[in-house]
């Protein structure tokens, strides 16, 4: 038969007819009500791939395979060129809903039109079977947008909504959690659809099957996820980071005993490769050596492990575009899902142990290492142009200079890294200190060389260098978490700064009106300037500027008003804030060190390691196994007890496992009453027997006696 224009019906009996149009092809099957005598309709939808031209011939044959079930099978060309193709699907098996093709399940989820109900009719019969394990599938039932009409028939029609349809494939456990070979990814997509209840069923799916079924391959679409929702939804992100918090390995993996000895710092870590061995990294010199210094007290510890597989690693280099491997190996541009996390600086994210564990493992492993090379690089730097400096020479100024102009290159390199991933650079103020450290000595070497650098010029040069420096030391714990600390306290006390300059600024502003037009030789109140620099010193308590007027009584007001709302007031106050908060600020400091560190880790991944490296499964592992306090897994899993709202997810689940429990004990209960009833009714035979013997005896001796006495 052959197509033209429009859309042909095919009837294949009474209960059945095929629609076909130039890109589809539709069945239309109907089924009888069981709640009453009508006859309901469903429909079924196939689609033919983007890369293919309009259908041009079609034709269909049904046959019947060796359970004497239906097969339809379709035969079609496509376009001028004729290619053919084909696609079946089992017929009465379709229809009594026990399976479905995936190309036929994905098409009818994603199909619309004006009867969607009927989509979502045709497709609920198939959650309790494996048919909706296509992550495409999933995607499209995710993407589904029902109308009013849709949702008020669906509410009458059982709940028959995506997200009903979506919860009971999700109970009957049969999706197994997939990335689609073209990046399709349900989770993923249900956050750009900003679909909050799909999220929440997801990820109660997949870290429940994680932790209790000892799976963490369900977490993939979750690992994925993580940076999408940390843009959209990071107090999700929070509650999902806590629940996976101190995961004890399951004893199946047959890694250690549960708890153990160790003289390992907190949250020490070792790779997971994915098997049920635990591997240490390979140990050079250096890390040997810091590992030495890192022991603490011999402790309690258990041994736990981030359920997030594939946080830390990268592609495959062999996956990507031929023309684009090249360019990859100067500019990454498929970066692992932690490097895309950190740059949202997730508070509460870094704040936990199974991430505190992955940047100590990444700092260990090969950081570090790295880490104190590039440090290095920068010391013969700053040593160079310093030492050039101060003793005029020429030949140490040039190789400061090349080595400057290398760094600058670098830098520039690392920048547009960077942007490509997405990572923020310029709204950072460590950045241009990095920058300034690079080109102000380069500008002022060349300055040297020809008329002669300023003296300021060559000050803020050497400055920039120091401050270079000292920043790169903020990668160290006790002086990255003072750094940190004072950074967060300066931050909360920026309102105090900004009150005390509304105070400078009017004392000077004052001090200039009233002192202007006079002319004593020791007046230094002529200008602006010279006037506020005259009252920061006053705020120090250097009040020599103003003795020359130590008659005026209006000025010994202004000093007094100034003394008493700056010296008493104002820094009395400054100190007891800075007392009150460098406490409460230490925790909060660690966690941004923690941050830091995990830039700084991101910054020699992209920019200091070869793609060759990043495919190294000793420092881009499967997973993470890390050493935590037994007193601190202990009391967190008290914490979560108390604190723990049952998920729907899961409370569907202790449902299921109480009824198998409670239809054991029913059955047990039964063949016990079956035996015990059995017995009694063997006793009352007896009884009974018994008593008609006895009733028998009884009348055979009266008959006896009536028969004597007659």
């Amino acid at each position: 038969m052959r197509l033209a224009s429009g859309v042909k019906p095919f009837c294949i009996d009474k209960r059945n007819i095929i629609v076909v149009s130039s890109r589809s092809i539709v069945l239309f099957y109907a089924i009888d009500n069981d709640n009453n005598d009508k006859i309901d309709l469903r429909r079924l939808v196939w689609e033919l791939p983007h890369s293919l031209s309009d259908i041009r011939n079609f034709s269909y044959q049904c046959t019947s395979n060796l359970s004497h079930k239906r097969i339809l099978w379709f035969d079609i060309t496509c376009g001028d060129s004729k290619h053919n193709y084909y696609t079946l699907i089992p017929l009465d098996v379709a229809i009594s809903g026990h399976d479905l093709p995936d190309e036929w399940m994905k098409y009818s989820c994603q199909c619309q039109g004006l009867a969607n109900f009927l989509n979502l009719l045709s497709i609920k019969p198939y959650t309790s079977c494996n048919t909706f394990n296509s992550a495409e599938t999933i995607c499209n039932l995710i993407r589904y947008k029902a109308n009013r009409l849709d949702e008020c028939i669906a509410t009458q029609l059982n709940e028959c909504t995506p997200t009903a349809i979506l919860e009971e494939i999700l109970w009957h456990n049969h999706y197994k959690p997939t990335i689609g070979p073209n990046g399709e990814n349900p989770l993923i997509v249900a956050i750009l659809e900003f679909k909050s209840v799909e999220i929440q069923q997801l990820l109660d799916y997949c870290i429940y099957h994680c932790i209790n079924d000892s799976q963490p391959g369900f977490m993939s679409i979750v690992v994925d996820a993580l940076p999408e929702l940390a843009k959209h939804y990071p107090k999700i992100l929070d509650k999902l980071i806590e629940q996976c918090t101190y995961i004890k390995v399951p004893s199946t993996w047959r890694l250690k005993s549960e708890k153990y000895d160790s003289t390992h710092e907190k949250l020490w870590s070792y790779k997971f490769d994915g098997s049920i061995f635990m591997v240490n990294s390979k140990k050079n010199f250096l890390n040997v050596l810091f590992e030495k210094l890192e022991t603490t007290h011999r402790h309690s510890a258990t041994t736990c492990f981030v359920p997030l597989p594939g946080l830390c690693t990268y592609p495959d280099p062999n996956e990507i575009n031929n023309t684009y491997r090249w360019f990859n190996v100067v500019i990454p541009r498929h970066p692992s899902t932690f490097v895309k996390l950190v740059p949202f600086r997730s508070f509460n994210v870094f704040k936990s142990p199974p991430f505190e564990a992955i940047v100590k493992f990444k700092w260990k492993a090969f950081a570090r290492q790295r880490f104190f090379l590039v440090l290095c690089l920068y010391l013969i730097h700053f040593g160079l142009f310093v030492t050039a400096i101060m003793n005029i020479h020429g030949q140490l100024m040039i190789a400061s200079m090349i080595l400057g102009s290398i760094l600058i290159f670098t830098w520039i390199r690392r920048s547009i890294i960077h942007y490509m991933n997405g990572i923020r650079l310029f709204t950072v103020f460590a950045t241009y200190i990095e920058l300034a450290a690079f080109v102000l000595p380069v500008i002022t070497g060349f300055l040297k060389h020809g008329d002669g650098a300023p003296p300021e010029l060559q000050s803020l040069s050497v400055l920039s260098l120091w401050i270079f420096i000292v920043a790169q030391l903020r990668a160290f714990r006790d002086i990255g978490v003072f750094i940190a600390a004072v950074a967060h306290i300066s931050r909360n006390i920026l309102w105090f700064l900004l009150l005390l300059a509304f105070i400078l600024f009017a004392f000077a502003h004052s001090f200039l009106v009233l002192l202007l037009e006079d002319n004593n030789e020791s007046n230094t109140f002529k200008r602006f300037d010279r006037s506020l620099k005259n009252v920061w010193s006053m705020l120090l308590g250097e009040y020599s500027s103003i003795e020359p007027w130590s008659d005026s009584h209006l000025v010994n007001i202004y000093m007094i008003a100034f003394s008493f709302s700056t010296a008493i007031i104002l820094l009395n106050v400054l100190i007891a804030l800075l007392n009150n908060a460098y406490k409460e600020t230490y925790k909060y400091a660690h966690t941004v060190w923690v941050i830091n560190r995990a830039e700084i880790i991101v910054d020699i991944e992209l920019s200091w390691m070869l793609p060759s490296e990043r495919q190294n499964r000793d420092y881009f592992p499967w997973s993470i196994i890390y050493e935590a306090y037994t007193e601190d897994v202990d009391e967190w899993s008290k914490k979560l007890e108390a604190d723990k709202s049952p998920t729907l997810y899961g409370m569907k689940v202790k449902m299921d496992k109480f009824k198998d429990e409670l239809k054991i004990e029913m059955d047990k209960f039964k063949d016990e009453m079956k035996v015990e009833m059995d017995k009694s009714k063997d006793e009352i035979k007896n009884e009974i027997a018994k008593f008609k013997d006895e009733l028998k005896q009884l009348l055979s001796a009266v008959i006896n006696d009536v028969v004597n006495k007659s």
